[in-house]
């Protein structure tokens, strides 16, 4: 039983890991989305060529698509973060 919730929290970590990973890649995408439509920004919309507005278009929906994938990430990790604790407080400490 004690191995079982050992290698269930082993596991557990992984997860974890892993869902740090993709939560710092959307944070990372999201910063370059956004720095991409602040540059194009920086021009009078007025100016703007038909190419131009269909880049700052696409650049607010890689952003927004980012971001939301950051709170799915987030959420992911809670989840884990509460397995991870809930089965580490059934562990004995000399173990």
């Amino acid at each position: 039983m004690r191995f079982m919730k050992k290698a269930q929290a082993k596991g557990h970590a992984l997860v974890f890991f892993n869902a740090i990973i993709r939560l710092s890649e959307a944070n990372y995408l999201t910063g370059v989305w956004d720095n991409r439509r602040n540059s194009l920004c920086k021009k009078a919309f007025e100016e703007f060529t038909d190419q131009e507005k269909a880049y700052l278009y696409h650049t607010e929906k890689m952003s927004r698509k980012n971001v939301e994938l950051r709170a799915v990430h987030r959420t992911a990790i809670d989840r884990v973060f509460r397995e991870i604790i809930n089965i580490s407080e059934n562990l004995p400490y000399d173990e």
